[in-house]
């Protein structure tokens, strides 16, 4: 394996006074659009890695810079300014070829081991200073593997995301407080982006490169004979074999862990399963006697139902006997109320009979009545309709004298 590299950069919209590229620009590299890819012999597509896709990343990123307001010395509002830097990104790369993580399938797993480590560190590195990872992708199109991730903060001020130019704003703004010159704070501003860019390059070489068989630098830059880089190689080797093999040995632990909670419950069941069945036998038992009990007892009740039916079979013919003399003494009363009960009945139907004739007349006269009174007041009224018309003709012909 090599050495890692790594680098933060920060773009606006319109690019600033010292021309760098704007972040329109800077998407249409990534996404390997034919005019910004002329640096690239055989472009190809960008393999997503992580987060949302680049118009997407466009549009969180336009909605935040509506939403984000900056509040100047005298207190007003103003909106983000076109030359503020609002998109954060980061360069990740990896010292293998293209063509050896298409073509090694161990390769492709370490890269793609290394690209979710990658990703799991900045997430925490952005969300600690305030912002959010919201792109990864990988390029397989230039000399080696690499990274290109993007971040927002909600300020509109990429800038919060990049700790040496966050270290250098804190310490020139100290120095001036503390009385010095303006070019003597600007090199002390200086001295701490380097600083902070050296603790942040430590970090991430500590917690994803070392694990992953990458050097922190390259022999170049700190001047080491081959012998010394291939010791330090050989020591970054090492340590990935040594989280290897931790992690094996963890895997392994897990795994007898598992295997260990699955005897318990396996054993915890057996033993679950034999107290049901002696349950079970207990039950049984239970129904078994409580059958044998029913049974005893619905043969007593039957025997006593025999006693029961033999003594009362006794007791009828006794009862029968008493009867019979009872019948003898009583018939004759009996009859007689009986005959007296029916001359009593016979009585009652022929007054009943006799009412309803009546009724009958009544309602008959009734009748009759009303159909006198109703030819009375007929000729009542031909009466004296007669009258009338005599009236009227002897007024109209009254006496007449000669």
């Amino acid at each position: 394996m090599g050495f890692q590299f790594a680098h933060i950069e920060t773009y606006s919209r319109s690019g600033g006074r010292s021309g760098k590229l704007t972040i329109a620009e800077i998407i249409a590299e990534a996404r390997r659009s034919p005019e910004a890819s002329l640096h690239v012999e055989n472009p190809k597509n960008p393999v997503p890695v992580f987060g949302c896709d680049f118009d997407e990343l466009l549009r969180r990123h336009d909605i935040m810079i509506e939403q984000a307001q900056e509040v100047l010395a005298n207190g007003k509002k103003r909106a983000v300014r076109k030359d503020t830097g609002s998109l954060f990104t980061c360069v990740l790369s990896h010292p293998v070829t293209p063509d050896e993580c298409r073509n090694d399938t161990d390769v492709k797993t370490a890269v793609e081991a290394w690209a979710r480590d990658s990703v799991k560190w900045l997430r925490h590195d952005l969300e600690a200073r305030g912002g959010t990872l919201e792109t990864v992708i990988m390029h397989l199109d230039e000399t080696h593997v690499h990274l290109h991730a993007y971040g927002l903060h909600s300020s509109g001020h990429a800038d919060r995301l990049h700790p040496g130019k966050v270290f250098k704003k804190q310490a020139v703004e100290a120095a001036i407080a503390d009385g010095q010159e303006k070019k003597t704070a600007n090199a002390m501003g200086d001295k701490a982006y380097v600083e902070a860019m050296r603790t942040w390059q430590d970090s991430y070489s500590t917690d994803v490169g070392l694990p992953h068989g990458l050097t922190r630098l390259g022999p170049a830059r700190r001047r080491l004979t081959r012998a010394e880089w291939m010791v330090e190689k050989a020591v970054a080797k090492s340590v990935q074999q040594a989280q290897t093999m931790a992690a094996t040995a963890m895997k392994a632990a897990r795994t007898a862990d598992v295997n260990r909670k699955q005897h318990e419950t396996t054993a915890q069941k057996t033993v679950a399963d034999a107290k049901l069945e002696a349950k079970s036998i207990v039950q049984d038992a239970l129904h078994c006697s409580d059958k044998l009990v029913a049974r005893a007892d619905a043969e007593m009740r039957k025997a006593r139902s025999v006693a029961n039916w033999v003594r009362n079979f006794w007791d009828g013919l006794r009862i029968s006997s008493i009867r019979k003399s009872l019948w003898k003494e009583a018939q004759p009363i009996i009859e007689g109320e009986r005959k007296r009960a029916t001359d009593a009945e016979n009585r009652l139907q022929n007054e009943i009979r006799r009412r309803t004739s009546v009724e009958t007349r009544l309602s008959n006269s009734a009748q009759s009545m009303q159909a006198i009174i109703s030819d009375r007041d007929q000729l009542r009224r031909q009466r004296d309709r007669l009258l009338h018309a005599n009236d009227e003709r002897f007024e109209a012909n009254g006496p007449k004298i000669r």
